[in-house]
């Protein structure tokens, strides 16, 4: 299972998902299941592919080279539903 490890670089906390989604704090390492879509925009990284693509922008998020995880913090979105 590949993942992208991904660094809170916004200066304060982030929300993943609803309001109600997990917390992220400033300086945070979160590992996100899948990998990093070649045609990514220059201002953000889209992991996953197709209609399950999601995009964390570059303004607040830098991929780190830290330990992935066994298991990631946020799954592949197809596998949220199933």
């Amino acid at each position: 299972m590949a993942t992208v490890n991904l660094k809170n670089v916004s200066g304060e906390p982030l929300y993943l998902g609803r309001p109600d989604g997990r917390r992220v704090d400033d300086g945070e390492v979160i590992h996100v299941e899948g990998t990093i879509a070649k045609s990514s925009p220059d201002d953000a990284y889209v992991i996953g592919t197709g209609d399950d693509a999601r995009a964390y922008p570059k303004s607040t998020w830098k991929v780190t080279a830290e330990k992935s995880k066994s298991e990631p913090d946020i799954p592949a979105p197809s596998k949220e539903n199933g």
